[in-house]
């Protein structure tokens, strides 16, 4: 692979990336500051997995990493803290961007539909108890994906008018992403502040009694 290739024989990250990157983040590469669930599981967990790069010896992927959006060489660039990192990356397959808060782009339409539906029949009267079991078991199921997060963003979004109900299940989505680590003692202010910030964009972007 030529751009594992050029890095192996000291080629900087920023311009193999330029060379070889099939997405926005070719200009160097960088994906700017992420926090931990603000990622796809594989990219996340080898971008929180490698040891931070030092001058003149970057640590990255090899073999890439696969998700669904294509294959990834990623690198650590130094002063990752606080359950936050700043990768860089080559995309060297193209497909979707990489999941973060907020992009609809990375979700599957029909599943969104799916979920949106279910939440229809919760909340409808003439739904039959077994509609509703099953409506319950969907929305349930989605509370266990590690896209969760991402989800809960999109469907709490003003932007999207969505029925209140679908916002509130929307913010109860990432409650508990932020709920358990608030506490955590690992995190420090910073990164709380953060949280705070999530926090306040989407009060902006819910109308009040949703939550």
């Amino acid at each position: 692979m030529e751009a594992i290739a050029q890095l192996q024989e000291g080629i900087a990250f920023d311009k193999v990336a330029q060379s070889f990157s099939e997405d926005k983040a070719k200009a160097g590469g960088s994906l700017g500051w992420m926090v931990r669930a603000s990622m796809v599981g594989p990219f996340q967990d080898a971008a929180f997995s490698l040891t931070p790069s030092t001058v003149g010896a970057p640590t990255y992927t090899n073999p890439p990493v696969k998700t669904k959006h294509g294959y990834h060489v990623i690198m650590a660039p130094a002063g990752g803290a606080c359950g936050r990192c700043n990768p860089a990356r080559i995309m060297l397959s193209v497909g979707d961007p990489p999941a973060y808060y907020g992009s609809s782009q990375n979700m599957d339409s029909l599943k969104l539909e799916q979920l949106v539906q279910a939440l229809d029949t919760i909340y409808d009267s003439t739904a039959s108890a077994e509609q509703r079991r099953l409506a319950n078991s969907l929305c349930e199921s989605v509370k266990e994906s590690n896209e969760a997060p991402l989800w809960g963003h999109y469907l709490a979004s003003k932007r999207n008018a969505k029925p209140d109900y679908v916002r509130h299940f929307g913010l109860s989505l990432i409650e508990s992403s932020i709920a358990y680590k608030w506490n955590d003692g690992s995190y420090c202010d910073e990164h709380r502040d953060q949280l705070k910030e999530t926090v306040l964009d989407l009060v902006q972007n819910v109308p009040p009694g949703a939550a």
